[in-house]
């Protein structure tokens, strides 16, 4: 799997820091010298760490800022199976 792939569980450099991404889309820039994606985040919770935020980010992302991941995010993972039918139905 590509960390370009829908479904692939990324680190994305956002702003200067690291965050917890999922790939929800993919495309190659206009200019075509790259892809880029669209991503769903997870940031925890200040006031309740055991919470995840998860949001869809909303601008297309370059590959070069992204970084795979194993650790599992139940609140963020969840939509993998969802993301991959869609994929396949068309």
């Amino acid at each position: 799997m590509s960390n370009s792939d829908i479904g692939a569980k990324v680190f994305v450099r956002l702003r200067g820091q690291w965050m917890y991404a999922l790939v929800i889309g993919s495309a190659p820039s206009t200019s075509h010298a790259h892809m880029q994606v669209r991503l769903r985040i997870a940031v925890q919770n200040p006031l309740t760490p055991e919470q995840w935020i998860v949001n869809d980010f909303p601008t297309p992302v370059q590959v070069k800022h992204l970084r795979f991941r194993e650790n599992p995010i139940e609140a963020l993972d969840a939509g993998i199976p969802a993301l991959l039918a869609q994929r396949q139905q068309g």
